[in-house]
């Protein structure tokens, strides 16, 4: 059944002559909603960007809606209708609504919704109580931000879980709220295509080791502390100090803290940073997966997750194996030395060890890197589309 599905984009978006620019990851998901409803109206709060807003929403089936200059924090808290004055999902044409969560305008745009007959799917894509205070954000945010959003934002995010229909990306966001029928949708970047072309491809380990190649070390997503970054600069000093030869490519964008300046620093203090290249960042897409493929191993120390990271799926779609911390919202879905290795958090000791077990035993490199593309291929962009629109029509419809 056709329909045109509202769709609102809890990130800012950049504006261009009424057309959204959003970074590629997030558009993919966006284009594949529009292709199987029928249409899509965007919705968006407008900021200057930060450079990865490469991703022009242009197409006919796509309309884009600008609910003006996005607001602080506090604001869209305490004053969320002011944010929501160019929100009329029935003006629009809208048919069923889905809210990507968590904002704080969420409660705000449920009930206009609501007043307006428009049903609507609030979808979960992070967990607010796993926040960690960060040494690169000023004192007082990591004082303020515990309270901020205990006592307004996540008050909010209770009832709506509580009351309603709704959506997350994985079954652990639940926990807590006494809620065991939630449903689970997932988000992805590698297409069927993607798939059908790595699907023949051996993992490429551990080609040329010892010769003139160094062990490559990978690196994708967001530079920001609590991805493990420190901690993977430390696991690089260990590695080169009992004598791996190796390398590691960090491939990403940077927050608007001084994540990735501090990082280099403490680099070049440890004496590692001529181990490390920084490509910046790379849209997702055949540019990135080829990143992937240049690899030797994927790392990401993560502190905190909503679900299986997008990077942690494109990596397994490519054949690597990866090495992660098993905390729960990743441990829901993978298993160690089954499609990847678990590691401790905070413990560049044990990145390490990790990636000297790889490095010591070919065939478990081979079965993780195998285990994981069996357990990635299910979960391409298009499949993803399919069950948040299953989702959408049969508990709000």
């Amino acid at each position: 059944m056709a329909m045109n599905v509202g769709y609102y984009f809890h990130v800012a978006a950049v504006f261009d002559d009424g057309v959204a620019r959003i970074p590629s990851h997030y558009a993919m998901f966006v284009r594949g909603l529009a292709a199987h409803a029928g249409s899509v109206t965007f919705y968006a709060h407008s900021a200057a960007g930060d450079g990865t807003e490469t991703d022009r929403l242009e197409e006919p089936n796509i309309r884009c809606v600008n609910l003006g200059c996005r607001r602080n924090a506090p604001f869209r808290v305490f004053l969320p209708a002011l944010s929501l004055r160019s929100f009329r999902p029935r003006r629009d044409g809208v048919d069923a609504m889905i809210v990507r969560s968590p904002t704080p305008l969420m409660a705000g745009m449920i009930r206009r919704c609501k007043s307006d007959g428009v049903a609507v799917l609030p979808m979960f894509v992070a967990d607010l109580r796993k926040w960690r205070p960060s040494r690169s954000m000023p004192r007082w945010r990591n004082a303020l931000m515990p309270w901020f959003f205990a006592k307004r934002h996540l008050a909010q995010i209770e009832r709506v879980i509580r009351t309603m229909p709704t959506a997350a990306i994985s079954r652990a966001i639940y926990e807590g709220h006494e809620v065991f029928d939630g449903n689970v949708v997932f988000t992805a970047t590698v297409t069927d295509a993607d798939l059908a072309r790595f699907g023949t491809q051996r993992p490429r380990w551990p080609e040329g080791l010892g010769a003139n190649q160094p062990l490559r070390l990978l690196f994708t997503g967001r530079f920001a502390e609590e991805k493990g970054l420190f901690e993977l600069v430390d696991a690089l000093r260990l590695l080169r100090d009992s004598g791996v030869d190796v390398e590691l490519e960090l491939v990403g964008y940077a927050s608007a803290d001084r994540t990735i300046g501090n990082l280099l620093e403490d680099a070049t203090a440890k004496g590692v940073r001529d181990a490390m290249v920084v490509t910046g960042f790379i849209p997702a897409g055949p540019s990135l997966l080829s990143k992937y493929r240049d690899a030797h191993i994927y790392v990401l120390p993560t502190h905190a997750e909503g679900s299986v990271p997008r990077t942690i799926k494109e990596a397994l779609s490519t054949r690597m194996p990866i090495i992660t911390t098993g905390i729960p919202h990743i441990a829901e879905y993978l298993t160690h030395e089954q499609e990847a290795l678990f590691i401790e958090m905070n413990s560049p000791v044990a990145i390490a060890d990790a990636v000297k077990r790889l490095l010591a035993d070919e065939e478990l490199a081979r079965s993780v890197a195998d285990r994981g593309f069996e357990w990635a291929r299910h979960l391409t962009n298009e499949r993803s589309v399919r069950r948040v629109l299953d989702v959408l029509q049969q508990s709000v419809l």
